[in-house]
């Protein structure tokens, strides 16, 4: 059985770890609509994860993470490490 003081522990970052999902989800729903809307066109630069960042109030991690997302969904692309994110083709 859990200890009281472990399963507390344990919740505060388990709570946490949920707002960040959450907290990056939010982000990269937020380009996405950018994207679907025309706000962002395909070939277009994409903010950094430090502009994300800083536009929503959210570490640059944060930003990080919603840009791997939106890559692994194809909506945006990277020619190289180090170089800016890309605004995918859409089909």
């Amino acid at each position: 059985m859990i200890s009281e003081r472990a399963a507390s522990e344990g919740g505060a970052d388990y709570d946490r770890m949920r707002v960040e999902d959450f907290k990056y989800r939010q982000v990269a729903a937020a380009v996405k609509r950018a994207i679907e809307t025309g706000e962002l066109r395909p070939g277009d630069a994409v903010p950094s994860a430090r502009q994300l960042a800083q536009e929503h109030g959210v570490s640059v991690e944060v930003g990080r993470k919603a840009l791997r997302l939106l890559l692994a969904d194809g909506l945006i692309v990277r020619v190289s490490a180090g170089l800016p994110f890309y605004v995918a083709e859409q089909e």
